[in-house]
């Protein structure tokens, strides 16, 4: 008995799972209510340090690189100019 085969298009809902899972995943780290991405900001809040102060914290932003996100300046003053230290809500 021939295995049945599976053509592109059968796949594609396995992959949208799997997209869907990712970007979940991308975004519990790195996402704006990000878990390690708020734990860099709030380092580099409590040190006084820049966005791009390699001295805080590199193992979190060696985490956050490999997920493809670097802390910008942008980030770092949103959450200064709130005045808050912790951007979960």
């Amino acid at each position: 008995m021939p295995s049945p085969s599976l053509s592109p298009m059968s796949l594609i809902p396995l992959f949208a799972r799997a997209d869907a899972r990712q970007i979940a995943r991308w975004n519990g780290v790195a996402g704006e209510k990000g878990r390690w991405r708020n734990n860099l900001i709030n380092k580099c809040v409590a040190a006084g340090a820049a966005h791009d102060d390699v001295s805080v914290s590199p193992v979190v932003r060696q985490t956050l690189l490999h997920w493809g996100y670097e802390l910008s300046e942008r980030d770092l003053a949103a959450v200064m100019d709130n005045g808050k230290t912790s951007t979960h809500k």
